[in-house]
């Protein structure tokens, strides 16, 4: 990215303002851009401001050259234009709108400064890091990488970090971290390692962490998971004391920091860089941090924390210094620690224990915090003021401080006994007590817990056990999960959930006539109880002009079961309703409902087809009870019997009559009964079909056309079969269609057409197309 740059150096001669010129050459791997603004370029001469009067580039499009940059300086003052002197510190500064750039690889990268006067040009000049400890870093590490550089040989130039991030550099035990190198070489595999004596080597038992390959742009990303060994706790045991602002390049050989570096191809290595800026009080020496150095990975304390069913909360600490537990609290609520018998964490970094969860604690996901004062602090010190010098660790924890309620049984109806009992109650100086149950926020009258013989005391273990007669009211009466809780006095509170079936309506049968008797049963109505109240509904078959009533108790289990009769005003057909109705404590009638149905009237012809004169026989069924059958014809003709025909108790009734000699085929045999009308079909054949008369073949058949596929026909006095298929004309041996002879007759689709003077229809229906007749 385009970076700032200031560059400080001694003018070695005058130099002539609008004439004489600054020449800088910067190494070809430093981004220039094609042309720099003069206004993005400063200039400073002591307490002087000058302008950049022009500033040309040369080879700053060939990446293979360095580029230079020429800058001339325009001085004027009161007296007008003016000269720099000689032996004056001059400063350019390049702002980031000039668009220099670093370069992306780690190193030092040439930057020499010169001077034109007269147009002489001076011996250009290495600009260095202005900071020694800078460029004895990066000299230090590349002797390390083994550069061949003499003893007096130094680094110089525009000095770019191999740099180290990591996403989390305070993680736990098995938290995954993942470090980014940056200015490692493109192209080569950088591998991550704990740098643990912090030297810049991978050293024999120096353990590797993960590697990657590095992209176009030097930076490389690998992710590794945290486990100890080989972090240990902290930030390391470091000999040199990293706290007190020691120069990790001299840790002995057997330090042992959680220091992660990397080293990518080019054998290259992370810089550690010292920042001077901030001056410590007068006489305590320079206070100094690190900056841009090897990640310190600060394995991070752990605490690991459950509230069990006992309401007992069990902790494990680990990676703590060894030290003592001074705090703990969830929630900010502290916990009595003086019945937690072992409060020193082992020298492992690890303790266990189990402690009573304080009553106080508040429900829901709360942070517990556990303070240890390690053993090489002063014991005087108050860990909750000082909290740097001790070791800080937290776990979120679900908390549950209400007493533990169970029912039996957990399902269950309104107006049902039910048995309950609590622990983790108020007890207190011989006082605890219950001081409300409440079902969906519905406060139960004392009458239904425990048969009305309060009070409801808690025992010393704070246990307390009872039965209660739910109430009829909307939290029982609607279906589903409804939550029972329980209040002591002081304000503890438990609860549990209990199910409310559906209520079902079923009626047998399904269907009726009018004037019959339907069985309506119902479930998971509130239950008969005699210690409270027993419960009535009320049952409505309901049609379109009215109803019919009849009443039921339910049972022990909420059950009913009552007959009722359909009223004879009910249409046929008609789709109609059967309601149960009760109301609850507060007169609010709780419904449920479900479906009946009336079909409708049917009428049955025996035989269903004949000549002229056949006798019929009609038989109804589904109508209204003993009514009078109004009307009955076939086509146009009356057949009715005359005032003799009335439906009986179960509105059926039968007659007969003589087919009349209207047109041949299919006629409709239309009843009435008291407004209510059904129909049939009667085939009406040609008189005068005498049994044996014959007629051939292919002209008895001509009607049903291309839907013929072939015909059947046993002989049963010659024993014989014989078949007629017109696609086969000459080999079939069937040649007439005999009257009163039975055959099989196969066809392609449903057919319905006039065979030997009768209707007929030949069926087809998912591949079975074959049909008896009888001709």
């Amino acid at each position: 990215a385009p970076a700032s740059y200031e560059v400080t150096f001694e003018t070695p001669s005058e130099l002539a303002s609008l004439k004489d010129r600054i020449v800088m050459v910067l190494d070809e791997d430093i981004g220039v851009p094609r042309a720099i603004n003069p206004f993005s370029v400063r200039i400073r001469s002591g307490e002087r401001f000058i302008t950049a009067g022009d500033v040309s580039l040369e080879n700053q499009d060939d990446p293979r050259k360095p580029t230079t940059i020429t800058v001339t300086a325009v001085i004027r003052g009161e007296e007008g234009v003016r000269n720099i002197p000689a032996g004056s510190t001059v400063t350019v500064t390049f702002t980031k709108d000039a668009g220099i750039s670093n370069p992306t690889e780690g190193g030092a990268y040439s930057w020499t400064v010169a001077t034109v006067h007269n147009g002489a040009v001076t011996a250009p000049v290495l600009v260095n890091h202005p900071d020694q400890e800078v460029l004895d870093a990066f000299d230090h590490v590349e002797r390390v990488a083994g550069d061949p550089a003499g003893e007096d040989d130094s680094v110089g130039g525009l000095l770019v970090d191999w740099e180290i991030q990591l996403t989390h550099e305070t993680p736990g035990r098995t938290q995954e971290v993942t470090a980014i190198g940056r200015g490692y070489k493109n192209g080569t595999t950088l591998t991550f390692w704990r740098d643990a004596n912090f030297d810049g080597v991978r050293d024999t038992g120096e353990e590797e962490l993960c590697r990657t390959l590095v992209d176009g742009n030097d930076i490389g990303y690998c992710s590794f998971t945290v486990y100890k060994p080989p972090f240990v706790q902290g930030s390391g045991k470091c000999e040199t004391g990293m706290g007190m602002g020691m120069d990790p390049r001299e840790a002995s050989d057997d330090a042992d920091c959680n220091f992660i570096n990397a080293v990518d191809g080019r054998n290259n290595s992370s810089t550690w860089v010292r920042d001077d800026e901030e001056e410590g009080e007068e006489g305590a020496g320079r206070a100094f941090s690190l900056e841009r150095l090897p990640q310190v990975l600060e394995l991070s304390v752990q605490v690991i924390a459950d509230v069990g069913a006992d309401r007992r909360l069990t902790v494990q600490l680990q990676d703590f210094r060894p030290g003592e537990v001074v705090t703990i609290d969830i929630g900010g609520v502290p916990i009595d620690l003086e019945n937690l018998s072992n409060k020193q964490v082992h020298k492992s970094g690890s303790l266990h224990f189990t402690i009573d969860l304080p009553g106080t604690a508040r429900r829901g996901y709360q942070s517990l915090r556990v303070v240890v004062r390690p053993d090489a602090t002063v014991e005087m010190i108050d860990c909750n003021d000082a909290v740097a010098d001790c070791d800080v660790g937290r776990s979120i924890v679900w908390v549950e401080p209400d007493a533990i309620v169970r029912v039996f049984p957990e399902e269950v109806l309104p107006n049902q006994r039910i048995s309950v009992e609590g622990l983790g109650f108020t007890y207190a100086d011989d006082l605890g007590e219950i001081a409300s149950f409440r079902i969906g926020g519905h406060v139960l009258d004392q009458f239904r817990v425990n048969g009305g013989d309060g009070p409801n005391l808690i025992n010393s273990h704070g246990y307390w056990a009872g039965s209660i007669d739910l109430p009829i009211n909307r939290a029982t009466t609607a279906p589903g999960i409804h939550t029972l809780r329980i209040t002591d006095l002081s304000g503890r509170s438990g609860y549990v959930d209990v199910t409310i079936p559906p209520r079902e309506v079923t009626a047998s049968p399904i269907w009726g006539r009018p004037g019959s008797i339907v069985t309506v049963s119902g479930t998971g109505f509130p239950v008969r109880n005699d210690r409270v109240s027993n419960v009535n509904v009320q049952i409505y078959y309901e049609f379109a002009e009215g109803y019919a009533v009849a009443s039921a108790e339910t049972d022990v289990n909420g059950n009913f079961s009552q007959e009722i009769r359909i009223p004879l005003r009910t249409p046929a057909p008609s789709s109609n309703a059967i309601r149960v109705v009760f109301k609850d404590e507060d007169g609010v009638e709780v419904v449920t409902t479900a479906p009946h149905e009336v079909p409708g009237a049917t009428v049955q012809l025996s035989p269903t087809a004949g000549s002229p004169g056949t006798t019929v026989t009609l038989t109804g069924t589904g109508f209204r009870p003993f009514a009078k059958v109004t009307s009955a014809t076939i086509g146009q003709i009356d057949v009715a019997p005359g005032q003799s025909a009335t439906t009986d108790a179960h509105g059926e009734f039968s007659f007969s009559f003589l087919a009349p000699g209207i047109g041949v085929g299919r006629q409709t045999v239309a009843v009435s009964v008291a407004g209510v009308t059904a129909s049939s079909a009667f085939d009406i054949s040609l008189s005068g079909v005498v049994a044996g008369n014959r007629m051939p073949v292919a002209e008895a058949l001509e009607s049903l056309g291309d839907s013929f596929v072939r015909s059947f026909h046993f002989d049963n006095d010659a024993k014989s079969w014989s078949f007629y298929d017109p696609l086969f004309a000459d080999e079939s041996d069937q040649r007439f269609m005999v009257a009163g002879e039975t055959y099989l007759m196969l066809v392609s689709e449903t057919v319905e057409t006039i065979l030997n003077g009768k209707t007929r229809q030949l069926s087809c229906y998912q591949g079975n197309c074959w049909n008896q007749i009888v001709w």
